[in-house]
């Protein structure tokens, strides 16, 4: 026997549905339809702007990544080690891959399952932890020869799920302190920076 098929219009589809039921019997919804819920109780709604913490997350990423490429190369100019700009590079293109993963279509719009979103997230931290690791090394290096172990770069991540945080330096009175702000702009740009004391201590 052969089979006729008709693919239906708008017009056909509501008629049929009118033809069974009238519209004062369906039931109605009025509120806000967005999800605020963020992190643990994440789910997709429809609208491509949830899940805003993981999409802060790639941002940062991203910036992370660009400053890590940019200080590359300025290692790369000013010292001859090829296997520690090797390794470093390999860490670069792993964060690119991550971040990459996480722009997927099914990821960045926050479409896919939690679960496969803390998957995402995890890749994405230790890739911004291993770039953090390299301009750290990289700023002690060309700046300090080296010879200086405890630059951080602020701010930091400790866990996927919870903000960044900046970190604090405890000094000695009067101890002098250095503060290096990079431009990764092809640029320049005047901006107000703003560094946190808790404690100023005054010289008589």
């Amino acid at each position: 026997k052969s089979v006729n098929i008709k693919f239906g219009t708008l017009d056909e589809y509501f008629n049929k549905v009118k033809s069974q039921k009238s519209v004062s019997e369906f039931p109605k919804i009025s509120g806000n339809f967005f999800t605020y819920a963020d992190r643990h109780e994440d789910y997709w709604s429809g609208f491509y702007s949830l899940r805003p913490f993981w999409k802060r997350m790639g941002r940062e990423l991203e910036s992370h990544l660009r400053n890590a490429e940019i200080m590359l190369v300025l290692y790369s100019t000013q010292v001859n080690g090829r296997s520690e700009c090797s390794r470093m590079l390999t860490k670069i293109q792993s964060a690119r891959k991550s971040l990459s993963l996480f722009q997927h279509h099914d990821a960045i719009t926050g479409t896919c399952r939690s679960d496969v979103v803390k998957d995402y997230a995890e890749t994405m931290l230790g890739s911004f932890n291993d770039l953090g690791q390299i301009m750290e090394e990289i700023v002690s290096i060309i700046m300090y020869k080296g010879l200086v172990g405890d630059l951080h770069i602020t701010p930091r991540r400790t866990s996927y799920d919870t903000p960044p945080v900046h970190i604090k330096y405890e000094t000695e009175d009067l101890e002098e302190q250095t503060v290096f702000i990079f431009n990764s702009a092809s640029r320049q740009r005047f901006s107000n920076i703003e560094v946190g004391i808790r404690d100023i201590a005054r010289q008589e």
